[in-house]
């Protein structure tokens, strides 16, 4: 304790003493500071919180109410309608979603000018000063190099057989909007929450929206892949064997038209035969028809439902930048950097003059 108060009576002369100094250093720290927050760029941020449910989860529910009667294990009933947690930001966070995004189309509130993200951040949006001076100083070896790989990288985005190529410009949106687009899955109560930033509040909840809506397709088309897939495969089969039905009839009519009296045995057995077409013809058609019901329900029953609990609304007030944050911080770090300067200023005086002497 006493070497504590031994500390104390050195070091708060030595800061009382410097006071003007450490009153400049933090004017300056905190003008600073004012810069940053007045003239950083304005974001918004909206979204929206959905649960994702199987059309089937509430005859799920009561199979699983009756097998636990019965002593059976009811999470059989469940397991298959359920999305995996895991899957939400892997979506997200896929090229090609992030590829669809850059194409969303929304309002430019300003202008009322219908355009994509792509188009606004191209020919519409202006940095922040705070950008314009990021880019050109600590941010400038970075600028120089990015141009230079744009140079050597010039090429636009397609499909090279099975892989995609993304451009220069590409590679710089989707870096962008990986920092704009913010996803939170809760794995016990089950909800999605899906966040947008942008510079305008209108635009942000439009994003948000599209984002939504794009996001729940995925899904969708995630979850009935198989079912979908085996109801095509059905139904290319109900059109093939109903061609073949309708001519196994149309032989049938045509037959039994020219031959109204069936008093030889030829005829009886062409008669024969023609009926054993139709009948093969007719069950095959049939029992099709009957699994391509059942594929399209089995398609129904799989297609999630979504319920929205928060829905996209426009932000009345900016998520950043925070000002009177930004100014406390920068305050606080200017105290700390002065305190620092002083406390140091005897330790290197002292090493300068071992310096010199030696």
């Amino acid at each position: 304790m006493e070497t504590d108060n031994i500390d104390l009576a050195v070091v708060l002369p030595k800061i009382w003493k410097r006071r003007i100094f450490l009153v400049k250093v933090v004017s300056i720290f905190i003008v600073f500071g004012l810069f940053v927050a007045f003239f950083s760029e304005k974001e918004f941020t909206a979204g929206s919180t959905f649960i994702p449910q199987s059309s089937d989860t509430k005859l799920s529910g009561s199979f699983g109410g009756i097998a636990s009667l019965a002593g059976l294990n009811s999470g059989v009933f469940g397991d298959n309608s359920t999305i995996p947690p895991g899957l939400y930001p892997k979506i997200i966070g896929s090229v090609q979603f992030q590829m669809n995004l850059l194409n969303a189309p929304f309002i430019e509130p300003n202008t009322g000018d219908s355009m994509t993200y792509r188009t606004y951040y191209e020919n519409v949006h202006r940095k922040s000063a705070i950008s314009y001076v990021r880019d050109f100083t600590i941010g400038l070896p970075w600028k120089l190099m990015s141009l230079i790989r744009k140079n050597e990288d010039n090429y636009s985005s397609k499909s090279d057989q099975e892989f995609l190529r993304l451009s220069f410009e590409e590679k710089e949106h989707l870096e962008r909007l990986s920092k704009q687009l913010g996803t939170t899955v809760n794995d016990r109560e089950g909800f999605v929450s899906i966040t947008f930033k942008m510079p305008d509040n209108q635009l942000a909840a439009q994003m948000a929206f599209f984002t939504q809506e794009l996001l729940q397709k995925e899904l969708i088309e995630f979850k009935i892949q198989n079912a979908q897939t085996q109801l095509d495969f059905t139904e290319r089969s109900v059109a093939e064997k109903e061609s073949e039905f309708r001519k196994a009839q149309l032989n049938l009519a045509n037959f039994l038209d020219g031959n109204q009296n069936l008093n030889s045995a030829i005829a009886k057995n062409q008669l024969q035969h023609l009926q054993s077409e139709y009948d093969i013809a007719y069950n095959i058609y049939s029992e099709l028809r009957s699994q391509s019901e059942q594929a399209k329900l089995q398609v129904s029953r799989d297609t999630p439902v979504f319920t929205v609990i928060q829905p996209v609304t426009i932000p009345a007030e900016r998520s950043s930048p925070r000002r009177i944050l930004i100014l406390f911080f920068a305050g606080i770090f200017g105290v700390l950097v002065a305190i620092t300067i002083v406390l140091s200023r005897d330790f290197v005086l002292k090493i300068k003059k071992q310096i010199v002497q030696k």
